[in-house]
């Protein structure tokens, strides 16, 4: 602020006659004033340039969950699908359904490692006695003794044969008859057991029915040594190491081999192989899938029943 300076004006001679102001030295501040009154509100001031835009801020807290929306209206019934062999015409296949199935079947593969020999299992109850099977075809006469005697070098007649069987007349020492007595009851004994057995097993032979894996059961029947078996199924069957064991009984003496066929529409599909081995593993190798499988035939078991 410019310092201001005042004229003093002295009337002489009836004029006026300006004096120039004597600057004295500075004087002590003096008292504060009294706060004068408020003026009036000024006029709205123009508005000024908008500021540039602030650094963003941190992100708040997640709110609340809200309420679960109201379930919208069920759509329509989408359009049924196409079937796989339909899907495989429109990508080029040709062949028929039946063809197309067949197309499905896999490579057969590497035959997996034999397991070990399970624990043997309790015995089962025995089960009921099955119906008594068709009798069988009459066998053809053998040959008699007389008619082998002549294939192994015998030239003479019958009567010359009966009369060379006649031994030479022994010394008459005399016999212990009580010792062929017994001898004879003996073997008679033994002669009634085995033909008794023979008469039993022939008119009530001994049928077992057991499991060889998917649902597929074996129908056998031991007569001695001699297992004559058959099998009818339908449904569905995969291949590899079984986990039914067959029944000790009915255990083969060495790995056999139980051959089947696949059968559709009367026609033979394909063919698979059972293999039994003598400590009651069951493998099966071959046609597979969901189809009819029959068979039949007859081996060796490790014991006999007679």
């Amino acid at each position: 602020m410019a310092e201001k300076r005042y004229m003093l004006n002295v009337k002489i001679d009836n004029r006026w006659v300006p004096i120039p102001a004597i600057k004295g030295q500075k004087g002590d501040k003096g008292e504060r004033g009294e706060t004068g009154q408020r003026g009036e509100t000024g006029q709205r001031g123009e508005r000024g340039e908008r500021g540039e835009r602030g650094e963003r801020g941190e992100r708040g807290q997640q709110g609340l969950q809200g309420l679960q929306g109201v379930q919208g209206v069920q759509g329509e019934r989408g359009l049924n699908g196409k079937s796989a062999y339909e899907v495989a015409r429109d990508n080029g296949f040709t062949g028929s359904l039946t063809e197309w199935l067949q197309s499905l079947k896999g490579q057969k593969g590497d035959r997996g490692d034999k397991g070990q020999q399970g624990d043997r299992g309790l015995q089962g109850q025995q089960g009921q006695q099955g119906r008594q099977g068709i009798q069988g075809v009459a066998g053809v006469n053998g040959k008699s003794a007389y008619e082998i005697a002549k294939e192994t070098g015998f030239t003479g007649s019958k009567e010359q044969w009966i009369a060379s069987l006649k031994g030479q007349k022994g010394d008459d020492t005399g016999y212990n008859k009580a010792y062929v007595d017994s001898q004879y009851n003996n073997l008679n004994a033994s002669l009634t057991t085995v033909s008794n057995k023979l008469n039993n097993l022939f008119s009530e032979p001994y049928w077992e029915t057991f499991p060889i894996g998917w649902g597929q059961e074996l129908k056998a029947c031991k007569i001695g040594r001699f297992i004559f078996w058959f099998t009818v199924y339908v449904g569905n069957r995969g291949s590899g190491t079984m986990g039914e064991k067959i029944p000790e009984a009915f255990r083969p003496i060495f790995e056999t081999p139980l051959l089947i066929h696949q059968v559709n529409y009367n026609r033979v599909d394909g063919d698979g192989v059972f293999k039994f081995y003598p400590n009651g593993t069951i493998f099966y190798a071959g046609a597979t899938g969901n189809s009819e499988y029959h068979g039949s035939g007859v081996y060796i078991a490790k014991t006999s029943n007679l």
